[in-house]
C-alpha cells in the first residue's frame, strides 16, 4: 500500500494473473494525479468502498438487471477475438467481465471494489483513475464501460484515454443510463395492475442503503457522450437504445413481468425513440469523414433510385404502407 504525501490517501495496486507488460512504469503515480485534481473523486472512492460488499445485491438482484448486465456482454463478446486484449474501466466487483467470459483485465478506483473483482475475472485487477490510465499506448484491442461515465462531469479526458491506450481500429462499447423522460402509458399501466394483481411482489425499497457519491451524477445527455466520442478520434458504427417497458416493470421480482417487458421493448422504444440505456459502439480512427463519403454515395445512390421509381409509378401508381409496422 502506498501513500500519497499531500492527502495522505492510501492507494493499492491489486493483481490477479496481471501481465506486467500492459502497465506503464510508476502506474500508481498516475492516480495520485487524479485523485489531486478533484476533491470529488475521494468523495466518489469514498462511496464505492462504502457500498462494495453489498454492491451486487443493490445492482444485480432484480430480473432486469440481469438481462441488462447480460445483454452487453453478449454484445461484447461479438467483438472479441481469441488472441484480443480486452480491458473493463469502472469494473466495480466485476460482474461484467465475469459474463463475458473472456481473461478480461479490470480497473477501477475503488480497491474494495476490486477485492471482490479479483475473485471472479482471470485478468489483471487495477486500481487507478480514468483520466489517467496506467496502460501502455495501443495494447488492448476491445475497451468497455457499464455505468460509469455518468461518474465524471467531463468525459473529453477519458475518451482521450482510451483512445491512447487502444489499437489501430480497435473497438470502445459503452452503455450507460440515459437522459430520458419513460413514463406508464396506458397500456403499460393495465400491465402493471395485472401483474400486481396476480401475486407479483416488488422488490424492497434498497435506496436507503445507497451511499451518495459527488453530487454532479446523473444520467449522460446523449448529445454529450456522441460529441465527445466523435472529436476524439472515434467513428461510431452504433448507436442504440435499450430498454423501455421492461424498466417500467421492473420493480417487480417476477419472471413474467421480465418476459411482458423484453416483447414490448422493441416496440416502444422504436415509437418513443428512447429507452433507459443508450448503448454506442465505436471505433478508433474511423473518423465522421472516412465514414461519411460512402454513406454519400449510397445516398446520391438511393436518391436516384427513388426519383426513377417515382417517375415510373406515377405512370403506374401502386398504394404503399406509409406507416410499416416495426420488426418486434
Amino acid at each position: 500500500m502506498l501513500e500519497n504525501a499531500d492527502t495522505g490517501v492510501g492507494f493499492e495496486l491489486v493483481m490477479s494473473s496481471v501481465t506486467t507488460n500492459i502497465l506503464k512504469s510508476g502506474s500508481l503515480s498516475t492516480l495520485h494525479e487524479g485523485m489531486q485534481n478533484g476533491d470529488w473523486k475521494l468523495q466518489d472512492q469514498s462511496a464505492e468502498n462504502a457500498t462494495a460488499d453489498i454492491y451486487d445485491y443493490l445492482y444485480y438482484r432484480t430480473w432486469f438487471a440481469r438481462q441488462n448486465y447480460g445483454n452487453f456482454a453478449k454484445t461484447i463478446q461479438r467483438f472479441i477475438h481469441p488472441d484480443a486484449t480486452v480491458l473493463e474501466l469502472g469494473c466495480g466487483t466485476g460482474t461484467v467481465s465475469n459474463l463475458v467470459g473472456s481473461q478480461c483485465n479490470c480497473m477501477d478506483f475503488s480497491e474494495k471494489m476490486l477485492s471482490i473483482a479479483k475473485t471472479k475475472v482471470q485478468g489483471s485487477c487495477v486500481q487507478a483513475d480514468m483520466e489517467h490510465l496506467p496502460y501502455v499506448d495501443k495494447t488492448f484491442d476491445v475497451v468497455f464501460v457499464n455505468s460509469a461515465l455518468h461518474h465524471f462531469p467531463s468525459l473529453d479526458k477519458i475518451i482521450q484515454e482510451i483512445n491512447r491506450i487502444l489499437k489501430k481500429d480497435g473497438h470502445l462499447l459503452i452503455q450507460e443510463p440515459n437522459s430520458h423522460s419513460i413514463k406508464k402509458d396506458a397500456l403499460l399501466k393495465v400491465l402493471a395492475y395485472g401483474i400486481r394483481k396476480i401475486g407479483a411482489k416488488k422488490y424492497p425499497d434498497v435506496s436507503s442503503l445507497e451511499v451518495r457519491p459527488s453530487d454532479h451524477h446523473a444520467p449522460l445527455l446523449p448529445s454529450k457522450l456522441i460529441t465527445s466520442i466523435t472529436t476524439n478520434g472515434f467513428g461510431i458504427e452504433s448507436l442504440r437504445h435499450r430498454y423501455y417497458a421492461s424498466y417500467i416493470l421492473s420493480g417487480f421480482d417476477s419472471k413474467l413481468a421480465l418476459i411482458v417487458g423484453k416483447l414490448l421493448d422493441r416496440s416502444y422504444v422504436w415509437k418513443m425513440k428512447q429507452g433507459y440505456m443508450l448503448v454506442v459502439i465505436a471505433r478508433k480512427g474511423q473518423s465522421i469523414e472516412k465514414v461519411s463519403l460512402p454513406l454519400a454515395a449510397f445516398g446520391v445512390i438511393v436518391a436516384i433510385l427513388y426519383c426513377y421509381d417515382y417517375v415510373k409509378d406515377r405512370k403506374n401508381p401502386v398504394w404503399y404502407d406509409p406507416m410499416p409496422t416495426p420488426d418486434i
